[in-house]
């Protein structure tokens, strides 16, 4: 799904269009692919936060006679069922309020990154250094998505193939 020129709201209220940036080859930049994988995910939790509610839980409770299931709820109203309690708790960590905290925590460390590349006259080696792990460490959260390119991976990732699915955790 292409983001590029699909206006976002930021947590904010701001309202941010993801522009179309590549490289000199014609392929979308590590930093275009990060701020269309933030505005991907703001624009799901917003979708995701007008219902039920913004406070998620989940309890234990029996839902049929003697079958439990964990029940994730949201200001009282059920919302999901599952059967597997660290399944629950997953999905109750990633409410809609905690996603879009992360996408604006992600989104200032970028627009850190670019303010300060922009104040030095000639950045040093070692912020090069550090700029480019962060911002690749930043992409590698989405490293399943068909746009992820092999080569944004960091050199230790390539050589073991950091590449971990459910049933390998």
């Amino acid at each position: 799904m292409s983001l590029y020129g699909d206006p976002v709201t930021t947590e904010d209220g701001d309202d941010v269009t993801v522009e179309s940036h590549t490289d000199i080859r014609g392929r979308m930049t590590i930093e275009e692919f990060i701020e269309a994988r933030i505005a991907e995910d703001e624009r799901v939790a917003r979708k995701a936060g007008e219902q039920p509610g913004p406070i998620w839980d989940h309890a234990l409770r029996e839902s049929y006679p003697g079958i439990y299931t964990h029940e994730i709820d949201c200001e009282e109203e059920v919302f999901a069922r599952v059967d597997y309690e660290p399944t629950a708790d997953h999905i109750v960590s990633h409410d809609p309020a905690r996603v879009l905290r992360q996408c604006a925590a992600m989104r200032s460390a970028l627009e850190t990154f670019e303010t300060f590349g922009e104040a030095a006259e000639l950045p040093t080696i070692g912020w090069i250094g550090l700029r480019n792990g962060v911002i690749r460490s930043l992409a590698a959260i989405w490293s399943d998505h068909p746009d992820y390119r092999d080569d944004w991976k960091q050199a230790d990732e390539r050589a073991v193939g950091v590449e971990q699915t459910c049933t390998d955790l």
